[in-house]
């Protein structure tokens, strides 16, 4: 008799770990086919403007090429048709809005630097209804020095005019952060767990000078140095840190006078997740903080809100694990990765970038001269080739502008950076170009930093995987319907 009991148990024993595990991975596939359709029913858009000019004049005329793809394939999207543009003042008043017709993702247009307009930076905004219908709403986005009024054609003197604020303006709510240098932190997922090393990305930020260049030290709580950091590219930067009871202190010194800055509060327990780009692969490793956390666990891979794969998570015995995920089959862009629970719950998310090898076109541009007289008529002869070296056929936009008036910097916004990088990312991004320059080590962590930075968020993805039942209320607006007499 206590054999056969003994024998019964051994067999419960392995009976129900087999059986949560297909449970597991039940669940989270019947999650991805949620997501799946959820995508499939509800495609995402990503616009864009191609501008005459990188600066302007009061009086000048801005003109406009708009593109308007689907987010995942970055191709002409047909959902929409009317594409909704506004010109902001420094004040974040609309000046002006236009409704731009689309033509198979296609429209154009201008608007008209009248006397009305002051001098100052004005930001241009574009997007569809349907682009600003979901959570993480997502619009076009360009900022533009506009100067005083040219007072003749050889005048070439750019100046902006700072203009007398009027009592009302002077009562808009004052910065509460008063001191010099700003220090703000982000963890790589998301959050920091006591006991666990995980990444944390930086941005200094100087009140008078925007991003600058710093070096530190992380000091724990009886003044003992651990960490040295350093700025990489831009005022953002990296560092690696296992975090204790008590936050430890960040030790900056910046003209010539000492800033102290608290790392931010690590969980006393739960899970991060550390991600590693190669050449066609990321190096994925989940961390727990102790064995008695045994949550059913799985990471899902997504692109524009489409899900691409999961991995479901089995620590075993350990306090981690790690896995590979190829890339090679995946779109050039952002890719995110969120780590959820059984029950649909996002613990932590990290994007990561994904650059498809040798995708870039040949773009050849000559002309017989490179000096034009005064309205003369310009020649150039563009010619555009695939990867393999063969003619690429469609229409294109080209702006030709004047080398010596022009403010257009290196390294400046693209159809490229704003459709597969910026569009993802919170903030202004400074010279997204830079990022794309090379393939080289150096551009890649800087490009990752930029990732941990400006796609740093708490993002949850319930009501995709279809926990939580929402639908949109905006639908796409397939007509240009006008209203009014």
């Amino acid at each position: 008799m206590k054999t056969k009991l003994f024998i019964l148990l051994i067999g419960i024993i392995y009976f129900i770990p087999a059986r949560a595990q297909l449970n597991a991975d039940s669940t989270f596939a019947s999650y991805f086919t949620y997501a799946q359709t959820y995508a499939d029913t509800y495609p995402r858009e990503k616009a864009h403007l191609h501008f005459d000019n990188t600066s302007y004049f009061i009086g000048d005329t801005i003109w406009y090429k708009a593109y308007v793809t689907t987010a995942e394939q970055n191709l002409p999207s047909k959902l929409s048709k009317p594409l909704y543009v506004e010109i902001l003042d420094q004040l974040g008043n609309i000046k002006e809005q236009q409704i731009v017709e689309l033509q198979n993702g296609e429209g154009h247009g201008q608007i008209i630097l009248t006397s009305a307009f002051l001098s100052g930076y004005y930001e241009i905004r574009a997007y569809t209804r349907w682009m600003v219908s979901f959570d993480e709403k997502q619009y076009f986005s360009r900022t533009f020095p506009v100067y005083t009024k040219r007072k003749n054609d050889m005048e070439e003197d750019r100046n902006i005019v700072t203009y007398h604020m009027d009592e009302s303006m002077e009562k808009r709510p004052h910065e509460k952060e008063t001191k010099k240098l700003v220090l703000r932190f982000y963890p790589e997922g998301g959050q920091l767990v006591r006991g666990i090393p995980s990444v944390l990305a930086f941005e200094a930020i100087s009140r008078d000078n925007g991003p600058v260049d710093i070096q530190g030290v992380l000091c724990e709580e009886d003044g003992k140095e651990t960490t040295r950091f350093c700025t990489l590219h831009n005022g953002m930067g990296a560092f690696t840190c296992t975090p204790g009871l008590h936050p430890a202190v960040a030790k900056v010194v910046y003209e010539g006078k000492d800033y102290s800055f608290t790392l931010p509060e690590a969980l006393s327990s739960g899970y991060t997740i550390n991600a590693t780009g190669k050449e066609a692969t990321i190096n994925v490793q989940i961390f727990r903080s102790s064995l008695s956390l045994n949550d059913t666990l799985a990471v899902f891979v997504s692109h524009q809100g489409r899900p691409l794969s999961y991995q479901v998570i089995d620590f075993g015995d350990q306090l981690s694990k790690r896995f590979t995920i190829a890339t090679e089959s995946f779109p050039e862009g952002v890719l995110q990765l969120s780590l959820m629970t059984i029950k649909g719950a996002t613990l932590c998310d990290r994007f990561c970038y994904i650059m498809a090898p040798d995708s870039k076109v040949q773009l050849q541009v000559s002309s017989p001269t490179s000096l034009f007289a005064p309205y003369e008529p310009i020649q150039y002869k563009v010619s555009m080739k695939d990867k393999d070296g063969q003619p690429l056929q469609g229409k294109f936009s080209i702006a030709i502008r004047s080398a010596l008036k022009s403010d257009y910097s290196e390294y400046d916004n693209t159809i490229f950076t704003d459709l597969l990088l910026t569009s993802d990312l919170k903030g202004y991004i400074h010279q997204p170009g830079y990022y794309f320059a090379d393939h080289s080590a150096a551009r890649r962590t800087a490009l990752d930093i930029l990732l941990l930075v400006h796609g740093w968020r708490k993002y949850d993805m319930s009501h995709i995987i279809g926990v939580i039942t929402s639908k949109i209320a905006i639908k796409p607006e397939t007509d240009l319907v006008l209203h009014g007499q």
